[in-house]
């Protein structure tokens, strides 16, 4: 990436972004709105067993 106005280019401040976004085995999204009956809340519930078998906390 270059700044035409300023005349300098992006500098990366990490070598191993590559590596650390290579990790990333599962994304969690957040639906806000109607919930969609049981189906939803099973989907929800076996997300939240899944992230608690993986040791996954939130913050």
């Amino acid at each position: 990436m270059y700044d035409e106005v300023t005349g300098k280019s992006a500098k990366a401040r990490t070598s191993n972004l590559n590596e650390e976004l290579g990790q990333v085995d599962t994304i969690l999204s957040y639906k806000t709105g109607v919930s969609y009956g049981i189906h939803s809340s099973e989907v929800e519930m076996a997300a939240v067993k899944h992230m608690e078998s993986e040791s996954i906390f939130f913050f």
